[in-house]
C-alpha cells in the first residue's frame, strides 16, 4: 500500500509546484461531464483499499446543468455538484433497497458525499476524501455513449369531423291493426 501513499504525495507535490489546486485544475477540464465514471477503487491512507467486484455497479455521471446520476449497486439516485463548493457533491433522492452483505453501496455513497475535490490523472477521475483520508478512483466507461434524445415527430393535425345535420324523425303513425 506504500505505493499509493507515494502516489498521493507525488500528485499533491506536483500540483503545489505548479501553483494550482486540484479543484482549480479540474474545473478547467471538460472531461467531468459526459462520460459514465465507474468506480475502480477507493484507497485509504491507513493502507486499506476497497475494490468493487463489478465497477459497473458503482457509477456516477455528471451533467452540464449541475445535476448528476448515481448507481450504487442495487440502488440508484441523483444529486447536484458544484466544483467551486466545499460540498462538491450533494446526493439527493435515492432508492434504499438492501443490496446484500458484500455490497459497497453505503461506502460508495458516503465517499461521494464526503468528496472535497476532484482531479484527473492519465484520463482517470480522482476524488479526494476529507482530511486526507483517501482517494476514490474512477475510470471512464469506454462502451458508454450518451444517446441523443430522439426527435419527437409532431402529432398530425386531426381534421374536425364534419358537422352532421340533424334530421327530424318522421311523425309517429298509428299502428296498423292486426300487426301488434
Amino acid at each position: 500500500m506504500q505505493k499509493y501513499n507515494a502516489l498521493s504525495i507525488a500528485i499533491a507535490s506536483a500540483m503545489a509546484l505548479c501553483g494550482v489546486t486540484a479543484t482549480t485544475a479540474a474545473a478547467q477540464d471538460p472531461m467531468l461531464t459526459g462520460p459514465l465514471w465507474l468506480l475502480d477503487e477507493i484507497v485509504y491512507n491507513n493502507d486499506t483499499m476497497t475494490v468493487p467486484d463489478d465497477p459497473e455497479d458503482y457509477s456516477i455521471q455528471f451533467f452540464d446543468d449541475g445535476s448528476l446520476g448515481v448507481r450504487a449497486d442495487c440502488n440508484v439516485g441523483n444529486g447536484i455538484y458544484d466544483v467551486d463548493s466545499s460540498e462538491f457533491i450533494t446526493l439527493q433522492a435515492f432508492t434504499l433497497a438492501a443490496c446484500g452483505p458484500d455490497s459497497l453501496d453505503d461506502e460508495f455513497r458516503q465517499g461521494l458525499s464526503d468528496a472535497v475535490n476532484y482531479f484527473f490523472l492519465e484520463d482517470d477521475l480522482y476524488m479526494d476524501l476529507p482530511v486526507d483520508t483517501g482517494t476514490m478512483k474512477f475510470i471512464a466507461d469506454e462502451g458508454f455513449e450518451v444517446e441523443p434524445e430522439p426527435e419527437v415527430e409532431p402529432e398530425p393535425e386531426v381534421e374536425p369531423e364534419p358537422e352532421v345535420e340533424e334530421v327530424e324523425p318522421p311523425e309517429e303513425s298509428e299502428p296498423i291493426p292486426g300487426l301488434w
